[in-house]
């Protein structure tokens, strides 16, 4: 499929606009914290629209994106934290896909040892650390329920076409131990990542976080918000729902449009669950499989 090249502008109005648009509900937690990650995306230049580059510290009223294509060695993702309370926005460069080195270990395992997950909103992340106990351990974002994900199982790279799993993989949200996005290489066999380097003092004496991933960590772990939500959506995806401005279904979503879609399913006799209207995981395997 041909990607869409269109710029998009993130902001608080055009957020809520993209919740009702995929047929989601804001969450309603004991802050106003929503993360999104925007797969094959980057930060918009200055020259292909009207905002330049953020630098690290700063929050946004709105942020440009624009398509940008995955090759598994740069991050080319954006991480994001939308502060509903306060109607703005904090970008950081990272990645939501594996790296190249990780995905062609794990399709010489057949598959294990590396994962993608899928577009959808979860909202299971918590404060935690990321390789809890290891030398390289340090203070991340953890998932604590199962969601849909690929694997490299019939190559290294993984397409629409790779096999679906449906668990916890433990893919947490944390630092890529790279500071710079156009440098190649980003520590990732399935994880999101955001650029920067960790607070990691039992090896290489790192005792502070560094880069995009010092801002985001902090604007994190300052909230007293005690579980985050997370959209995580392809480019594409985003930008056919603000272009057509026509309603796009992901994992989580539910209403009439998911019925809809339930309904002929069911016709076509690839789904034997109820009409509830809900995207859960009877509903979007048979939807992916149609």
């Amino acid at each position: 499929m041909k990607r869409l090249k269109a710029p998009v502008l993130l902001n608080d109005a055009n957020l809520k606009q993209l919740f009702h648009l995929l047929s989601l509900k804001l969450p309603k937690f004991d802050q106003d914290l929503v993360l999104f990650a925007i797969r094959a995306a980057q930060i918009a230049s200055k020259k292909n629209s009207d905002h330049s580059i953020p630098t690290i510290t700063e929050w946004l009223s709105s942020v440009s994106l624009q398509s940008a294509k995955i090759d598994y060695n740069h991050m080319r993702c954006v991480l994001g934290i939308w502060d509903l309370k306060n109607q703005r926005i904090y970008a950081a460069p990272g990645s939501t896909v594996p790296n190249e080195k990780q995905l062609r270990l794990a399709h010489s395992k057949g598959g294990k040892g590396a994962n993608q997950l899928e577009p959808g909103f979860y909202q299971d992340f918590i404060k935690g650390e990321h390789l809890q106990g290891k030398a390289r351990g340090h203070s991340a974002l953890r998932q604590s329920a199962s969601r849909f994900y690929r694997r490299p199982v019939n190559s290294w790279r993984i397409t629409k076409n790779a096999p679906l799993f449906w668990g916890n993989p433990h893919d947490n949200l944390h630092c890529a131990w790279n500071l710079d996005p156009e440098q190649t290489g980003f520590s990732s066999a399935g994880c999101l990542v955001v650029a920067g380097w960790p607070a990691c003092p039992r090896i290489e004496k790192q005792t502070e976080n560094q880069g995009y991933w010092k801002e985001y960590h902090s604007r994190v772990y300052q909230s007293s918000q005690s579980r985050y939500p997370l959209l995580l959506l392809d480019y594409n995806i985003l930008l056919k729902a603000f272009v057509q401005k026509h309603p796009q279904i992901v994992f989580g979503s539910s209403g009439e449009v998911v019925r809809k879609v339930q309904t002929k399913l069911k016709k076509l006799g690839l789904y034997l669950g109820a009409l509830n209207g809900h995207m859960d995981t009877r509903t979007y395997r048979s939807y992916v499989n149609a």
